[in-house]
C-alpha cells in the first residue's frame, strides 16, 4: 500500500512511453492502443491471454525493438527513458530536484518529425 502512487504513477508513464516509443517506430500508424485493440479483437471477453507469455506475444505484434523496452524498462526496472522520447514530440523534460518536481516545457518551435508524432500522440490520447 505505501508504494501505491509510485506504481501507479509508474505504470501511466510505463504506458505513456511505450505509446509513443510504438507510434515513432510505425510513423504514427500504430500506438498502444491499437495493440490493445488487437488485443481485444483476438482473446475478447471470456478468451484470457496467457500471462506467461504476454510479452513475447506483445513483441510478436508490435516490432523487435519493444523487447529491449520491455526487458530495461519493465522486467528490469531501468530508469525510465523520459527525456528521449519526450524529445522525439518536441517536449523537453527536466527532472525534478532540491524538492522541485519535475517539469515539461514544450518547444515553441520543434523540427518537423517532432511535430508530427506530438500532433498524432495527442490526437491519440
Amino acid at each position: 500500500q505505501q508504494q501505491f502512487v509510485n506504481v501507479y504513477c509508474r505504470g501511466a508513464l510505463v504506458a505513456a512511453l511505450l505509446d509513443i516509443r510504438l507510434l515513432k517506430l510505425s510513423d504514427g500508424k500504430q500506438g498502444l492502443r491499437e495493440v490493445i485493440l488487437k488485443l481485444l479483437a483476438k482473446y475478447g471477453k471470456g478468451k484470457p491471454f496467457s500471462e506467461d507469455r504476454f510479452f513475447d506475444e506483445l513483441v510478436e505484434m508490435t516490432y523487435p525493438e519493444i523487447r529491449t523496452f520491455i526487458d530495461d524498462h519493465i522486467l528490469d526496472n531501468q530508469a525510465l527513458p523520459i527525456k528521449e522520447y519526450f524529445g522525439w514530440l518536441g517536449i523537453d523534460y527536466r527532472a525534478g530536484g532540491d524538492g522541485q518536481p519535475p517539469q515539461f516545457f514544450v518547444k515553441l518551435q520543434p523540427r518537423e518529425a517532432q511535430l508530427k508524432l506530438r500532433k498524432i500522440w495527442l490526437k491519440n490520447l
